[in-house]
């Protein structure tokens, strides 16, 4: 979370802010140079579009979820939801066909 005295001060000032100053403020995951932007955000659609969309959804549900909780009931609800889906087939299929692979 950016600090209420750094996002005054981007809001009232208007003064542009580089990449660079928007990943240290957490703004971003990650800075790339733009020749490579269009191929790197290909690739992170790609790896995403890989998962299972049930998969992506819950992701997204339990960061949204969480995203204002305190920390122990954070903790608490992943926990309890990560232990239902290990009863999903989806997931089951997935370990499986993870312990196939020989990479486990």
């Amino acid at each position: 979370m950016v600090p209420r005295q750094t996002a005054l001060a981007l809001i009232l000032t208007g003064e542009p802010v580089t990449a660079a100053r928007m990943f240290e403020l957490g703004l971003v995951s990650e800075v790339v140079p733009g020749i490579d932007l269009k191929g790197r955000a290909i690739a992170l659609g790609e790896t995403i579009a890989g998962y299972s969309q049930d998969g992506v959804r819950n992701a997204k549900l339990l960061h949204d979820l969480a995203a204002d909780a305190a920390i122990e009931d954070s903790l608490r609800f992943g926990r309890a939801w990560g232990e239902a889906a290990l009863g999903s087939e989806a997931i089951r299929a997935g370990i499986a066909a993870f312990s196939r692979s020989g990479k486990a």
